[in-house]
């Protein structure tokens, strides 16, 4: 992975905790009693209040000053009470203090330097990493408590200016919170606020300019079934510099084309490959009939040779490894592998193009329009006559072509010989996310039945069963067997086959049998007809919804199961077919019979989008409906 913010993954978990800091009352204290009750309500915790000072005095040299006090309300906001920062060497953090504070605002004790941790932040798929991190546990859950801390982090070196982000997420208030930037009076600070009403105060004196911001008296952001990402809605004032130095290597966040420059800067010379190897990608790409063909023999090639391991050292956080060494070690990070694919594909005589994204199933998109440093993975663009094809070169598993909601439908940063380009990755349709499933289930006069079920998973459902496909025989059972929800069942046998393409696909085949799946009563059977789709679960119920609903892909999902009767029955009564059609989705059924075969087909269509808060009550509607259907069933008489 790419360095991005000083973001270290052994450690997400907790940095929601401590993105930002606060500053203490002048007696030092924070009563409970003094929170206003509308920031206490749907909260965890409260900001009580922070005062961050950004001070830039060259492109090398900085200095950030935080100080925070933040009340934790109850067992969900306890994380919120450690201090965790990380640092390497373009960071230092100077200056910790800490206080704990009781209910009435009395001291409980003060930090001591013994309760400072200082860790390396290698989370296991490092091979080595220079980031570190300091954590401090307050040890303290009698609620409601308070932690008060302040710290100092000098930057020599800067891509990233520090963002202000007054919310630690959804159900934290802030009382008060303010964000101070100087600098230089020649220069401009480039900055980008985001949700907040508040406009920039700037002023001049003695040589500097000054920006500031404050909020305060701000409820918490509630959350809710289907919100949306907390960044894309929670105030945010994003800072980035016009030109900075990295190890020595300077450049610009001007513009999309200046910061790509910088890029290819760091990647300069990066693609060399030996004789050996050249002549080795000649011969295993011989047969192929088109570029197309020879990009997927290439990276087959690559995800056979090559593991993920991240190295992140110095200016290695931002620029690869060159391709020769992961040649010869067979291993590297994003942006190694991501260079290493690249050159390879050189060699064949095909362009492609090394790209920055912003990556996560549940990421927020980049700002487009506030060129920075925004970004924490590297992909590869493949221009295509086709279309364009965009390469995951970290997963050994994954398809030729396929990203999934990794990186999918987000901007992206195309570096290329002139500098960077923004452009898109491919947005998955509902044409693309599609779930088959057609079975044959043979029912019993008992009762039981026995079942052969097909499934094929394409778009971001397969992303969820490529994990599932390569687990051992025991484990993939045992896997299944959590999803099925069907009464008192064996399942015998389950196997699955990749189908590969630019529109690949997993298949999977199991055998299932219920001892108990058809209820029987008085000469009847009792057949609900949805044997294995069912809608897990309903969003509760909210007349006073504030935030938009949020469906991030459109899917499809059809289901055709055809059932056979026992000899001894046939049809009395069946529900009646559903159709709903909405700005949410589609949902169809359809129950049709023949002499020994109920025929059963279920159609669910889900339409992307940010719906406004007043349409929850017709979603929930929707969704109530389908759960309504899942439950039809089919009476047969003996």
């Amino acid at each position: 992975m790419m360095r991005s913010k000083q973001i270290f993954p052994f450690f997400l978990f907790l940095l929601c905790a401590v993105h930002s800091q606060m500053m203490a009352s002048p007696d030092g204290k924070y009563p409970f009693s003094e929170i206003p009750d509308a920031l206490i309500s749907n909260s965890k915790a409260v900001v009580r209040s922070e005062e961050i000072v950004f001070e830039l005095r060259g492109i090398k040299d900085a200095t950030t000053t935080i100080k925070y006090a933040i009340t934790i309300l109850n067992r969900d906001g306890l994380h919120l009470s450690y201090f965790v920062k990380g640092y390497d060497q373009f960071s230092k953090i100077k200056k910790i203090d800490g206080t704990i504070f009781d209910e009435n605002g009395d001291k409980v004790r003060t930090i001591r330097s013994e309760d400072i941790h200082d860790y390396s932040a290698n989370s296991g798929g490092n091979l080595y990493i220079d980031a570190r991190v300091k954590i401090i546990d307050p040890e303290y859950v009698k609620y409601p408590f308070t932690v008060e801390y302040s710290y100092e982090v000098v930057h020599k070196g800067l891509l990233n200016y520090p963002d202000w982000e007054p919310f630690r997420g959804y159900g934290v208030a802030v009382e008060k919170s303010s964000f101070t930037a100087t600098v230089p009076e020649e220069n401009d600070l480039r900055y980008y606020g985001q949700n907040i009403k508040n406009t920039c105060e700037a002023s001049a004196a003695e040589g500097r300019k000054q920006y500031f911001w404050l909020i305060e008296n701000q409820p918490s952001f509630e959350e809710e079934n289907y919100s949306p990402p907390f960044e894309s809605v929670s105030p945010i004032v994003y800072l980035a510099p016009n030109q900075f130095s990295i190890d020595g290597v300077e450049g610009s966040c001007e513009s999309w084309k200046s910061f790509g420059q910088w890029i290819n800067k760091l990647n300069e010379g990066q693609d060399e490959l030996s004789d050996e190897t050249k002549l080795t990608i000649a011969d295993i790409t011989a047969d192929a009939v088109d570029e197309l063909e020879k990009s997927e023999i290439l990276y087959r090639y690559m995800q056979d040779k090559c593991r993920y391991v991240s190295v992140q050292v110095g200016i290695g956080s931002w620029q690869p490894t060159d391709a020769q060494t992961v040649d010869e070690l067979s291993y590297g990070d994003c942006k190694a592998l991501t260079n290493y694919m690249k050159s390879l594909l050189e060699v064949a005589g095909i362009n492609s193009y090394y790209t920055l994204v912003k990556a996560g199933s549940d990421a927020a998109d980049i700002k487009p329009g506030f060129p920075s440093n925004q970004f924490n993975h590297a992909i590869l663009c493949v221009p295509s006559l086709q279309d364009t094809i965009w390469l995951e070169c970290t997963s050994q598993r994954m398809p030729f072509g396929y990203i999934g909601t990794f990186t999918d439908n987000r901007h992206v940063i195309i570096v290329n010989d002139d500098g960077g380009v923004l452009a898109k990755t491919k947005t998955y349709t509902h044409t693309e996310n599609l779930k088959t499933c057609n079975a044959r289930i043979e029912i019993n006069s008992d009762g039981s039945v026995q079942s052969t079920v097909r499934s094929e998973y394409r778009g971001i459902y397969l992303g969820g069963k490529l994990p599932l496909m390569h687990k051992s025989g025991h484990d993939m059972k045992k896997l299944v067997e959590e999803e099925l929800d069907i009464p008192s069942f064996v399942l015998h046998d389950v196997a699955y086959t990749v189908q590969d393409g630019l529109d690949p696909s997993i298949i999977e085949n199991i055998e299932v049998e219920s001892s108990k799946y058809a209820m029987t009563m008085g000469g009847r059977m009792f057949i609900n007809v949805n044997y294995f789709n069912k809608l897990q679960s309903l969003p509760s119920k909210n007349d006073e919804r504030t935030s938009d609903i949020f469906i991030r892909h459109s899917t499809v999902e059809v289901d055709t199961l055809i059932y056979n009767m026992p000899d001894d029955y046939s049809v009395e009564n069946s529900s009646e077919n559903r159709e709903l059609y909405t700005e949410f989705g589609d949902f169809k059924t359809s129950v049709t019979f023949d002499e020994s075969q109920i025929i059963f087909t279920r159609y669910l269509k889900m339409n992307s989008g940010n719906y406004p808060p007043s349409s929850y009550g017709s979603f929930v509607s929707f969704l109530e409906e389908i759960s309504n259907a899942d439950e039809d069933r089919v009476v047969l008489k003996k």
